[in-house]
C-alpha cells in the first residue's frame, strides 16, 4: 500500500509539473511559430506590415478567417529600436490589436478611438528611452517581440477597392533610439 501511495504521489507531482510547464511555455511557443510563419512562409521582414488579399477558399492563410474582413499584420521587434506604426482609418469598422509574445492582447485601437482618421503609434519596450514624434500615441510593449493584427470590415462589395486602398497605406518603420 505504501508503494502504491508513493507511486500515486509521484504521478500527481509529475502531472502538476507538466501542466504548469505546458501552461507557462505554450503561449510563447505558439507566438514564436506565428512570427516564424510570417517571416519565412510569407517572406515578410520584422517590423513590416503585410496585407492579405480578400479572403476566399483559395487565398486564406489561416483556418476559418472571416470573409467579411480585410486582414493586415506584422511581426514586431522593439528589442533594439522603437517601431512607429501608421495607418489611415477607412470609413468602415477598422481595428489594430497588439499581441505580446505570450499571446496576451495588450493594446487595441479602432475607428472609434482613433482621432483625426489616422492612427500613429510608437511601440516601445519597457523602460527604454524613446523619441516621441508629435501627435503620436506611445504604447509600451510587455515583450520585445509580438504581432499586430489589423482588420477592416468589408461593409459592401462595391467598396472593396476603396478599402484595399486604405489597407495598403498601413506601414511601419523602426525608429532611431
Amino acid at each position: 500500500m505504501k508503494k502504491l501511495s508513493s507511486c500515486l504521489l509521484f504521478v500527481l507531482a509529475l502531472t502538476i509539473v507538466f501542466h504548469v510547464a505546458f501552461v507557462y511555455f505554450l503561449p510563447d511557443i505558439i507566438m514564436n511559430y506565428v512570427i516564424y510563419r510570417i517571416q519565412n512562409d510569407f517572406d515578410i521582414p520584422t517590423n513590416t506590415v503585410y496585407h492579405n488579399e480578400v479572403v476566399n477558399s483559395d487565398t486564406r492563410k489561416v483556418v476559418r478567417p472571416c470573409p467579411d474582413l480585410l486582414y493586415s499584420g506584422m511581426a514586431y521587434d522593439v528589442s533594439e529600436r522603437p517601431v512607429r506604426i501608421m495607418a489611415p482609418v477607412p470609413p468602415s469598422y477598422w481595428s489594430a490589436s497588439f499581441f505580446a509574445i505570450n499571446t496576451d492582447n495588450f493594446y487595441v485601437m479602432n475607428d472609434r478611438t482613433v482621432k483625426g482618421g489616422y492612427a500613429d503609434v510608437v511601440l516601445v519596450k519597457k523602460n527604454a528611452p524613446y523619441p516621441v514624434p508629435k501627435n503620436t500615441t506611445v504604447v509600451v510593449a510587455p515583450s520585445p517581440r509580438g504581432v499586430i493584427l489589423f482588420r477592416t470590415l468589408i461593409d459592401s462589395p462595391s467598396r472593396i477597392p476603396l478599402l484595399i486602398g486604405y489597407q495598403k497605406k498601413a506601414r511601419a518603420e523602426a525608429l532611431d533610439p
